[in-house]
């Protein structure tokens, strides 16, 4: 069925000389299984899509650089492609660190964004002797724990703003708010002498409503100003998740860009 098979990692791969159905891939080796009364749950992953999508994702936002959320699906084929594909990765803890940067081997650690807000102090540590310097905080207290435990960081604010139609409410979990804790935070973290490059976001798992995106921007955008003012290097946008993977009548990529 396969024209031929490719190794990728320590998986082989099926390659067809044209776009094929999932469905018919997922029955055939439905049918090949049973026959060997093998009952064992299986998954198909179309890398095509894969790469067809990040193709979409430059052409609708050229100058976005992605960088992939390891906690969505940590399988090595699909990290491997997508670093390949020339992807960062955010990672929210030291296990994905380590499968990235030392098990797999996938990137530098510039490429890699430590996105969570809250981590331990011995999670702090470990991303300062793997040379990852990039981190998110929306807290004094995590701002304090970096300053003693990683002598280069460089800090990335997560500020709250949500999609209120969103499936999955982050700004309940992670962020401050943009207007009165933001520049708290910014002068906070100028006091103690850590650096802040920019700031973060992310609008809700399953965002129906893009302008949700522009208001995030315009509360980043004033926080920029306001970081630079107090002598903050602020270069960095982290414009989050939350992009349609299909689209639908009410959001698309293209209508987010």
């Amino acid at each position: 069925m396969a024209h031929y098979f490719e190794i990728i990692g320590n998986s082989k791969v099926a390659v067809f000389k044209a776009p094929i159905d999932n469905e018919i891939v997922s029955k055939t080796i439905a049918s090949f299984k049973d026959s060997k009364q093998n009952d064992e749950p299986f998954l198909v992953v179309n890398l095509t899509t894969l790469v067809n999508k990040f193709q979409q994702w430059q052409k609708e936002l050229p100058r976005v650089k992605p960088f992939y959320a390891v906690k969505c699906n940590d399988d090595p084929i699909i990290l491997k492609t997508l670093a390949e594909l020339g992807t960062g990765f955010d990672c929210a803890s030291k296990g994905e660190i380590n499968k990235v940067l030392a098990e797999l081997q996938l990137t530098k650690a510039e490429n890699i964004v430590y996105a969570n807000p809250c981590k331990t102090r011995g999670f702090i540590s470990h991303a300062e002797k793997m040379g990852v310097n990039r981190m998110t905080f929306d807290n004094v207290e995590e701002l304090v724990k970096v300053k003693k435990l990683h002598s280069s960081p460089q800090m990335i604010l997560r500020i709250a703003v949500s999609d209120p139609t969103a499936q999955c409410q982050l700004g309940i979990k992670f962020g401050c708010d943009p207007e009165i804790d933001g520049p708290k935070l910014l002068q906070k973290a100028a006091e103690l002498c850590v650096p802040v490059i920019g700031v973060s976001f992310h609008v809700g798992s399953g965002c129906n409503e893009p302008e949700t995106f522009k208001t995030a921007i315009k509360y980043a955008r004033d926080l920029f100003d306001f970081g630079i003012k107090l002598g903050h290097s602020m270069t960095l946008l982290d414009i989050g998740g939350g992009y349609p993977g299909v689209d639908t009548e009410e959001i698309s990529l293209g209508k987010v860009r």
